[in-house]
């Protein structure tokens, strides 16, 4: 008989061995279709799959009765997340996905670094110590990837933003009280809609090739839905959720040989290197946080 700590740690290595096709299936994504168009057809099964999920677990009653402002914050969490992609799938458009992972890995850093602010948390010396350890993985691996070609500043700035912008989306649906599920169909549907309406402003094809649909379906099923389902029936399941995070960091890692593989890339020194130093930093970040809470419940 399995153990129910023994089934999440399947679903969490099932989310994070999905998650490391991304990068380089957003990069081929990106060559074909808009933003928008990404957005538009990968949003919209996403919440279909979430609104599944909930009609499954027999929950319709509690989202119809959710209440306005919570309805209203998961909308605007939903406007703020399609800004977010959008800047993301801007930034592999003109980016090697070596430069866009590790800076877009330090999101969780960032997190850390708002909840004083967002969260009204304390942050000590030591925790900024090691978010700017792991900056520097990010500036290496930057600087390393010169030689894949030039970088564009445009999608260097786009890119540069995302973890900020992810950062808040979580720490502010965090915050929220919001159950999850219910917040990411709603904010779904809600990047869904405007994706369809900058398509209209735009003209841009809602009628796509089959391998441009597959793309979009990819987003919406392997980006949204599956990984945070697995990982939300994981949490349920587990003891020590901490314990399934840490499974997140062998991601970037994953997703080198993805990049090798299927976008024959070589992969310069300075990208693992990089992303070494933030897994180190990050790790380190969050040691130094558990010894910040254990002194203040002491004192």
């Amino acid at each position: 008989m399995i153990s129910n700590n023994s089934k999440a740690y399947i679903l969490t290595i099932s989310a994070v061995l999905i998650w490391s096709t991304i990068p380089a299936a957003f990069k081929i994504i990106a060559a074909s279709l808009s933003p928008a168009q990404i957005l538009f057809f990968g949003m919209g099964p996403a919440a279909l799959a979430f609104l599944g999920y909930i009609l499954f677990r027999g929950e319709l009653r509690a989202l119809l009765h959710m209440g306005a402002v919570r309805w209203g914050v998961s909308m605007l969490l939903g406007a703020w997340l399609y800004l977010f992609y959008t800047l993301v799938f801007t930034a592999y458009e003109y980016l090697s996905p070596q430069i866009i992972m590790p800076i877009n890995n330090t999101w969780s850093l960032l997190m850390a670094f708002l909840s004083p602010f967002l969260l009204r948390q304390r942050i000590s010396w030591a925790e900024v110590f090691w978010m700017l350890f792991a900056y520097c993985g990010g500036l290496l691996s930057v600087f390393g990837a010169e030689s894949l070609g030039p970088i564009n500043l445009t999608g260097l700035a786009c890119i540069c933003v995302c973890p900020f912008m992810y950062a808040v989306y979580w720490t502010v649906n965090a915050r929220s009280g919001i159950p999850q599920h219910f917040s990411f169909l709603a904010g779904f549907f809600m990047a869904f809609i405007l994706a369809a309406l900058v398509m209209l402003v735009r003209g841009e094809e809602f009628l796509l090739t089959g391998r441009q649909l597959t793309g979009g379906l990819y987003v919406a099923l392997f980006e949204l839905a599956i990984p945070y389902m697995l990982l939300g029936i994981s949490f349920r399941l587990t003891d020590s959720v901490s314990r399934l995070a840490t499974f997140q960091l062998a991601i970037p890692f994953l997703a080198l040989i993805w990049i090798a593989l299927i976008l024959h890339e070589e992969i310069v020194w300075t990208t693992p290197a990089g992303i070494l130093l933030i897994v180190i930093g990050i790790v380190q970040q969050q040691r130094a946080a558990v010894r910040r809470t254990r002194l203040l419940n002491a004192a």
